[in-house]
């Protein structure tokens, strides 16, 4: 838009102005928080026309109206569609439930909108130069910081280079009183466009989040905060303007490397698990509602990260309803869990059956840990399980994984390549021989991890191994593992030996040697 009224040939115009419509349509669809958009589109344009040649209002407005009405045509037309004849699925976009909200108790929306957008244009103007960067450099390794602060450094050099070239061939030398002019259009501009991209997110019930980075909220208020933070930084002397341009530069390109980083980490923790739920489960049947929890900053936000990648694995055929459901555990969908619910609902358009009376439940306690499918009926928790997957965890089938057949192979475009068959491997292996009672493939597997050398990566992790030598009767085997890895661990054994005081009543042919396990392990 403001390319066409730049340019002086008539041709010209009509296309940029012909692109300008077709980008607005296109984006409100892909993304109807960014309206705010029109809200910037209003005062750019007015500040042109101000600046060119419009001083008084009413000319000013009218010129306004002339050029800006199909804009607001087809903004007008996505308005329509959005409220009357799009149906949401999604209880979180739709437009009636907003609307009662609102209707219910006016003056606390009213306020609630005032004070959530002054708060959150400081966060996308400000704090975000604070918080954002101390979550990224206060959780990253060393090496990760190092290699990140020395590619800040370079961009630094290279802006400095590139400042003093331009400077040179342009001549570029602003008096006071332009950069004051400057600085007083950079921080109205900015806080106008910033504040018209954030409103709607406020409406609409969100908030810009600084601490949630799954959010996308703050992305499309950039444009604003780079024109605010450049008015600020034009209010310091010409001598400090450099050094802090340079600074927020070093800022800025550390914390998105690693952003990146942290990113790129926890999708090969990811990526790990699932492979790790091969081993585990040769199938899963249908119906089965999945819970994957991981440890704490690396926590999966959305069912489908759950579901996508299981049924890629296990039922990759197209299909209208995922075959495997999942969820995320949080403390509304523990109490789901303990009621047993059973939901019929849309998300994103997909319609989900979700039977939590057929709940598989998949712990991965700490980042070096491997991932613990939890058996409800006889529950083994690690020392860093979170307490809400104790609570749970009763709840967990262990039969809605099929012990029988050979494990499909991740597609390696999305899951990469297979990792080496270590510690994590032979746990999983025998923990799948231990639901299916087979002890001597237990016994087995525990020799090949001695002959290794590997070591467990949690003390949980050694209790198949430990059943497994005590139904084999290696019963002075047992003891010293017992003795050398698992006697201190009360935070293990406690739970353990809560759900060990009565018979958890396998059949016989499971060969459960319950009377000796719960001896050595809870009363030794």
């Amino acid at each position: 838009m403001l390319q066409s009224m730049k340019t002086t040939h008539r041709g010209w115009k009509i296309v940029y102005s012909l692109i300008a419509l077709i980008l607005t349509a296109n984006y409100l669809f892909i993304y109807e928080y960014m309206i705010g958009f029109e809200g910037a589109r209003l005062a750019l344009l007015g500040f042109v026309l101000f600046r060119d040649r419009l001083k008084s209002i009413g000319p000013l407005l009218r010129e306004l109206l002339r050029r800006i009405w199909p804009y607001w045509v087809v903004t007008a037309g996505f308005l329509y569609w959005r409220l009357f004849i799009f149906e949401g699925a999604r209880n979180a976009t739709n437009a009636a439930k907003l609307a009662g909200t609102y209707l219910a108790d006016l003056r606390h929306m009213s306020i609630r909108v005032i004070v959530e957008t002054t708060k959150d244009f400081l966060s996308t103007t400000i704090f975000a130069w604070f918080v954002s960067p101390y979550q990224a450099f206060s959780t990253s390794t060393y090496t990760d910081l190092a290699m990140a602060l020395l590619l800040a450094a370079a961009v630094a050099i290279l802006v400095l280079l590139y400042t003093a070239i331009f400077k040179r061939r342009s001549g570029a030398d602003y008096d006071e009183p332009e950069i004051s002019r400057l600085m007083r259009q950079f921080l109205w501009l900015g806080a106008v466009v910033t504040v018209c991209a954030v409103a709607p997110v406020i409406a609409s019930g969100r908030q810009v989040d600084l601490y949630d980075s799954y959010k996308s909220y703050g992305l499309h208020p950039i444009a604003g905060a780079i024109l605010f933070v450049a008015g600020l930084l034009l209010m310091f002397q010409a001598s400090f303007r450099r050094l802090i341009l340079i600074g927020l530069i070093a800022v800025s390109v550390s914390t998105q490397i690693l952003n990146a980083d942290y990113w790129g980490r926890l999708w090969d923790y990811q990526r790990e698990m699932w492979w790790q739920v091969t081993w585990r489960a040769p199938d899963i049947k249908d119906g089965t509602l999945a819970i994957a929890y991981l440890p704490d900053g690396y926590r999966l936000q959305q069912d489908y990260e759950i579901w996508g990648p299981l049924n890629l694995i296990y039922n990759p055929q197209p299909t209208s309803i995922p075959a495997i459901q999942s969820e995320v555990l949080t403390t509304d969908t523990a109490y789901d869990i303990l009621k047993q619910d059973v939901l019929n609902n849309h998300d994103r358009d997909i319609k989900m059956h979700r039977d939590f009376n057929n709940l598989l439940l998949i712990s991965m306690p700490t980042i070096s840990t491997c991932i613990h499918v939890i058996d409800g009926s006889l529950p083994v928790y690690s020392e860093y399980d979170d307490l809400l997957v104790q609570q749970v965890g009763g709840y967990s089938h262990i039969d809605r994984i099929v012990t029988s057949g050979t494990a499909p192979v991740p597609p390696a475009p999305i899951f990469g390549s297979e990792p080496e068959h270590d510690w994590c491997y032979y746990y999983q292996k025998a923990s799948l021989a231990r639901q299916a009672g087979d002890w001597q493939e237990v016994g087995k597997l525990y020799d090949k991890t001695i002959a290794l050398g590997l070591e467990a990566r949690d003390t949980a992790e050694l209790i198949p191994f430990f059943e497994g030598l005590v139904n084999l009767r290696r019963y002075d085997e047992a003891r010293t593992l017992y003795n050398t890895q698992i006697k201190g661990r009360e935070k293990l054994r406690f739970p353990l030996c809560n759900f060990l005081a009565k018979d958890p009543g396998y059949l016989p042919d499971f060969h459960y040697d319950y009377k000796m396990i719960y001896q050595i392990l809870c009363n030794s």
